[in-house]
């Protein structure tokens, strides 16, 4: 198993969002690595990059899932930003989208 689909079935298991630190150990004992700093860099950029995970405040990570049921749009770790959204509007109008 991937060490992000272990990330996302433990969040499944927990039901809810999850510090970064424990989600992080948990999965790396899940798929038996070791857990030093490399690893988790590792687990940490994979979890950031897969569109499943949003980033919640104070360090926790949930489901997108969770949050598009809960009516919050936001993104993990930055995507949806809304500084990014009103750059990409600002875009269009100058390209006449």
């Amino acid at each position: 198993m991937r060490a992000v689909d272990a990330a996302h079935q433990i969040l499944q298991e927990s039901g809810q969002p999850m510090p970064v630190h424990d989600l992080l150990d948990e999965v790396a004992k899940r798929v038996g690595q070791d857990p030093d700093a490399r690893t988790l860099a590792v687990i940490y950029s994979d979890i950031n990059l897969d569109v499943r995970f949003t980033y919640r405040a104070d360090g926790l990570w949930a489901l997108r899932d969770w949050a598009t049921k809960a009516g919050h749009t936001g993104g993990a770790a930055g995507r949806d930003h809304p500084a990014r959204v009103e750059e990409s509007d600002d875009a269009e109008e100058e390209d006449g989208w």
